[in-house]
């Protein structure tokens, strides 16, 4: 009896242990033979040591307080304690497992494992940024340590990690499996920085194409973007030696604070801002120095403490962004479109890894990659935002060269209205004037040949001098409106021979003409002075015919002309002051001229000896005596000017007639066939009256 009753006894206990111990017995994570992957949910145990003072002495004296985590990843965020975590492993094959134990967060600042070893004793092995992954068993840019578990054989793990910001991600992998992996990761990374590149170059090109600034600051936070990702993957660490894998962490800060820098004002440009809404841009500049002006504080003071307001400052600039980003959407803006969808899609995929992380989605191609994806799309639609931004700068230009186009069409044709008046004015205007002055003188001004200003020079011209004979007497028998007509009928007629013959006349004083020949435009000495005598002989004859004109016109006194030229060097120019000049000439040799005009003769062309030099050869001439001239030391030698060569008789140089009560003698040498014919004409008209 009492045999039974112990033997119940003994049952019941058992089964209250076997109800106990489970509560109480370590999680043990069992490697079997075809698994090559290990999720450590339920099987992870961990503790926080918030002084991060406990060696692992203390750790392993109080068994009590370790907790099972729920999830792969154990997550403590912003933190200055200490993580511990336990992993206990048993090797169910009956072959050897080479195991790889690997975190997938390479920011970390310091890794701790202990392994104990087969006597009993706890050896450590180091890794993380502050370690420079010293003790990683691969080269690789996750921290990693292998594992050796014999067939049956148990093991426990304990790690020890510090980081400001405490993530820990710790999985089981078959060496050989990780290694296969991890070369379709390598793919997937090269092709994902790959595409970013040929964006960032594409629209490096497209801005020295089209100068648009937004093309640049992109290119820029694109960079900053790509570094920031090559730290938070550990691919710098990986690649780019000590140096940088002590300071990734910095690193990471420096580029994510240029990465809001280059992006507050790459959606500012983009998106238009500064034009349309300057008090925004105002706080998107201000939110981006502070981004830049704050990159040293990590670098000085460290990055406890500063994580938090970098992640405050991020989430300051990218709700900035977005707010004005959703704010000109809801306004109809076109690119924004673009660069909202783009956005957004960056925004799922870094809430979609961030919800991975955290073990509420599972962990699978798409979510393990989710930033990727989205940075990816996100860079694409931004190229095609900044595509579609030039096609409307294009189309605004071309709208605006139009707009401009039909203005200066407008511009023009009022101008053209206003030209045409005012040039019909300056036409009379310039009319008018041009009766003040010579046409040659006129035209050299008018075409910028000669400037209008008080300026003088010396040249050889030949200057005419005429009057007409006893005309201030004849001014006291006539009426003024008479002598007004005659006297303007006289000039015309003077005026018109010089100018055909291309005379620049200098001046009417009264009834005396001033003529010279060669300024401002000359035909040489020798032709100057043969149209000038050409001219003076016209002149003298038009005189016949306007003698019997005046005389039909009641005025019988006959008037008579008398003219003088000289040859030489005159200073010719505009004379006077700014404001008031004439362009005359001036000089001995002018005085000369006016001399020779009041020594000569009715119907008589005196001139000089330099004069005579110059048309001896085409002028028949008869020497006259010297007459002397003031401030002239020598006597001038004078000719007289009878007519062409070719219009002299020489044979038959005295020409006489006598009858009773009737004799005329005429010289020849002293007058030319048509002059004479004149005179006889003038007698006959004389008789008949």
């Amino acid at each position: 009896m009492y045999a039974k009753q112990s033997y119940v006894f003994r049952a019941l206990l058992l089964l209250l242990l076997l109800a106990v111990f489970p509560s109480h017995a370590e999680p043990v994570l069992n490697i079997n033979q075809q698994d090559t992957h290990y999720q450590l949910a339920d099987v992870l145990q961990f503790r926080v040591d918030e002084s991060a003072q406990l060696s692992l002495q203390d750790v392993l004296q109080t068994q009590d307080v370790w907790q099972t985590s729920d999830s792969d990843i154990i997550n403590l965020s912003f933190t200055r304690a200490a993580l511990w975590a336990k992993l206990t492993l048993h090797n169910s094959t009956n072959d050897a497992q080479d195991l790889l134990l690997v975190i997938a967060q390479p920011l970390l600042l310091d890794i701790q494992m202990y392994e104990q070893n087969h006597a009993g004793a706890w050896e450590k092995r180091a890794s993380g940024i502050n370690n420079i992954n010293a003790d990683n068993s691969l080269r690789h840019r996750l921290p990693n340590f292998s594992l050796q578990l014999q067939a049956q054989e148990t093991k426990t793990v304990i790690y020890r990690i510090t980081a400001s910001n405490l993530v820990f991600p710790l999985s089981v992998w078959k060496k050989e499996a990780f290694r296969n992996n991890d070369h379709i990761d390598q793919y997937i990374k090269g092709f994902y920085y790959g595409m970013l590149a040929v964006v960032g170059i594409y629209n490096f090109l497209m801005f020295f194409i089209v100068r648009e600034k937004s093309h640049l600051y992109y290119v820029f936070y694109l960079a900053s973007f790509i570094s920031a990702m090559a730290c938070i993957e550990g691919v710098i660490m990986e690649n780019h030696g000590e140096w940088v894998t002590r300071h990734a962490l910095l690193l990471l800060y420096a580029l994510n604070h240029l990465m809001l820098f280059f992006l507050c004002f790459y959606a500012a440009i983009f998106l238009d801002i500064p034009k349309f809404y300057p008090r925004i841009f105002k706080w998107m500049k201000i939110a981006a120095f502070t981004a830049l002006l704050t990159i040293p504080i990590p670098f000085v003071l460290g990055v406890h403490g500063f994580d938090i307001f970098h992640t405050v400052l991020a989430s300051v600039v990218c709700t900035l962004v977005l707010g004005v980003g959703t704010f000109l959407l809801f306004k109809g803006n076109v690119l924004a479109r673009y660069f909202m969808v783009s956005w957004v899609m960056l925004l799922v995929g870094a809430l979609t890894y961030m919800m991975t992380i955290l073990g509420f989605l599972p962990h699978n191609f798409l979510t393990g990659n989710a930033i990727q994806i989205g940075s990816v799309f996100e860079a694409i639609l931004q190229s095609l935002g900044l595509a579609a931004k030039i096609a409307q700068m294009k189309k605004d230009s071309l709208a605006a060269q139009a707009h401009a186009l039909e203005l200066q069409k407008q511009s023009n044709i009022q101008l053209e209205d206003k030209v045409r008046e005012r040039t019909h004015a300056l036409e009379g205007l310039t009319a008018k004037l041009a009766k003040y002055l010579s046409p040659q003188v006129y035209s050299s001004i008018f075409s910028g040949q000669n400037d209008v200003r008080v300026e003088t020079r010396r040249k050889k011209l030949t200057v005419f001098f005429s009057d007409i004979k006893g005309f201030t007497e004849m001014t006291d028998n006539l009426e003024s409106e008479v002598l007004s007509g005659l006297l303007n009928n006289y000039l015309d007629e003077m005026a018109q021979i010089a100018l055909r013959h291309g005379g620049t006349i200098d001046k009417f004083i009264g009834d005396a003409v001033m003529v010279f020949f060669g300024d401002p435009e000359t035909r040489g000495e020798k032709e100057d002075a043969i149209a000038c005598v050409h001219m003076a002989l016209e002149m003298r004859d038009r005189m016949v015919a306007l003698r019997a004109k005046w005389k039909n016109e009641g005025i019988y006194k006959p008037l008579h002309i008398r003219c003088g030229i000289n040859t030489g060097y005159c200073t010719v120019g505009n004379f006077g002051c700014e404001s008031r000049m004439d362009y005359t000439i001036v000089g001995g040799q002018v005085n000369l001229a006016s001399r020779l005009e009041s020594n000569a003769e009715p119907d008589q062309i005196l001139i000089s000896h330099e004069t005579f030099a110059l048309i001896k050869d085409v002028m028949a001439c008869d020497e006259k005596g010297e007459i002397t001239v003031k401030g002239i030391a020598r006597p001038i030698q004078t000719y007289q000017v009878i007519d062409l060569q070719e219009n002299v008789d020489h044979s038959k140089r005295i020409i006489s007639a006598q009858h009773e009560g009737f004799a005329v003698n005429i010289d020849m040498h002293k007058t030319s066939r048509k002059q004479a014919a004149a005179y006889l004409r003038e007698l006959m008209e004389q008789v008949e009256q």
